[in-house]
């Protein structure tokens, strides 16, 4: 090839140069193939995507041969080999061959892949215990078999999904079980997000709902931004109706009573009661509160 690059530009010089390398591209494929070795990870049904596995050697593509019917031809990054393979391995039963192709499009080897049986899950909701309103926080119960999370849905609303500690269930649900009416169920999930069990979860009132405000300590415009006080019982929220209009409802957190209420009472003759709910919004005390300056 040297030689003929030093010939003056020409027909000839062309022709001999496309002769020269047609005659290396020949020479190349007498060459014997590089050290290849091929690794590939068992293939599992229903859980993998991908053929995966290593490789050394002068690999540039491979292909995914499943029955006799081989698939295109893909590019591998440095010493890693990896193939979607999740729609044409449907059997364990399949025969499936990974082909490497060095630059050129020369086999430099093949390696038969194992495939593995999906794994099959089963599992069960065993108990759960009914929900008190206004006296649980959680869903409690016990699971058997491959059970991996657990979701609620209320009222067609699923929730996120959240790992079991065997053999126990347990879900946060008071701040969205609210009613006794509200639909509510427990789903079981395996590993994988497969649906193990369902179960519907009874709904109690608690009994005999009452709450009361205990005090309230007297407001003092201009000075304070908050009404405070006490309460006891099943208080869940509070709001704040100044002449004659009710504010928000807010939380309350045991035992303490606190509502805003600085840009709302304004004047000593300005008329303030405070109101506390239960859970579903009745009515268990109403207190009129005492506005200074």
């Amino acid at each position: 090839k040297a030689l003929v690059n030093q010939l003056t530009d020409s027909t000839q010089k062309t022709a001999l140069l496309a002769n020269v390398q047609l005659a290396q591209s020949l020479l190349d494929a007498t060459k014997p193939a590089s050290n290849v070795n091929l690794t590939v990870t068992p293939f599992k049904i229903g859980t993998d995507n991908y053929i995966t596995g290593q490789y050394t050697g002068d690999v540039a593509k491979i292909s995914l041969t499943v029955n006799g019917v081989e698939g295109v031809k893909v590019p591998v990054t440095p010493s890693a080999l990896k193939y979607y393979a999740k729609t044409v391995i449907l059997k364990d039963t399949d025969n499936v061959t990974l082909t490497a192709f060095d630059k050129n499009g020369k086999i430099l080897g093949t390696k038969a892949v194992t495939i593995e049986k999906q794994q099959v899950t089963t599992g069960a909701i065993t108990s759960i215990n009914p929900f008190k309103i206004g006296t649980d926080n959680y869903i409690t119960g016990k699971y058997s078999g491959d059970v991996a999370k657990i979701s609620l849905t209320v009222n067609g609303v699923e929730g996120v999904k959240v790992g079991v500690t065997p053999p126990d269930l347990k879900y946060y649900a008071k701040n969205v079980i609210l009613k006794d009416t509200d639909n509510v169920k427990l789903t079981a999930y395996d590993a994988t997000g497969k649906v193990l069990d369902t179960e519907t979860i009874t709904i109690e009132k608690k009994a005999g709902v009452t709450g009361a405000i205990t005090s309230i300590a007297p407001f003092k415009i201009g000075t304070d931004h908050y009404i405070t006080g006490k309460y006891s019982g099943d208080v869940a929220k509070i709001s704040l109706t100044v002449n004659g209009v009710e504010g928000v409802k807010v939380g309350v957190t045991p035992p303490d009573l606190k509502y805003y209420a600085k840009t709302v009472i304004l004047h000593t003759t300005d008329t303030a009661v405070l109101t506390a709910y239960d859970i579903n919004g009745k009515v268990l005390d109403t207190e009129t509160i005492s506005a200074t300056k």
